[in-house]
């Protein structure tokens, strides 16, 4: 559950995946006419972007950038372009904690940390695209390997 911040000034903080996250069974369900036509090219195009900005900030522009207009408008059959450009930015997200795990990848929000904050677009190779919502991914450094615990019971007679 997405839980308000104590601090009224802000605008917008970077709230990690884990307190708010973009992956649910709902989004999930928003998304997966997109999956089996476009998850390669978007799982490349965020390992791409990240090699060379490995902050991430601007990484859903770069998906939408490689996927191009044509593609999104063909995919948009009974959806508008704008909810297309919405449910990619939203598989972005999913996509990210799909690669990363929910603890490292943060998204920009509004003070009411659910919404997200958007961002105007700056990339005049995207003049089709009016905003997107920031993701980063925290640094390697910073990052801990997960660990899966097995929480399987063993009978006693089994144990010895």
């Amino acid at each position: 559950m997405c839980v308000p911040h104590s601090k009224e000034f802000r605008v917008s903080e970077w709230v990690p995946q884990n307190e708010c996250s973009s992956v649910t069974a709902a989004s999930r369900s928003r998304t997966s006419y997109l999956r089996p036509i476009i998850i390669k090219s978007v799982v490349d195009a965020i390992q791409s972007y990240l090699r060379g900005n490995p902050a991430g900030e601007e990484v859903t522009l770069a998906v939408l950038e490689a996927i191009g207009r044509q593609r999104m408008e063909a995919l948009a059959k009974d959806r508008t372009l704008d909810r297309v450009k919405q449910d990619v930015g939203l598989l972005v997200a999913q996509t990210l904690v799909d690669l990363f795990g929910a603890t490292q990848v943060q998204t920009l929000r509004r003070k009411d940390r659910k919404r997200t904050s958007a961002r105007r677009n700056t990339r005049p190779l995207l003049p089709w695209v009016n905003s997107y919502a920031p993701h980063r991914v925290l640094p390697a450094a910073s990052r801990s390997e997960r660990i899966l615990l097995d929480t399987s019971v063993v009978p006693e007679d089994r144990a010895r």
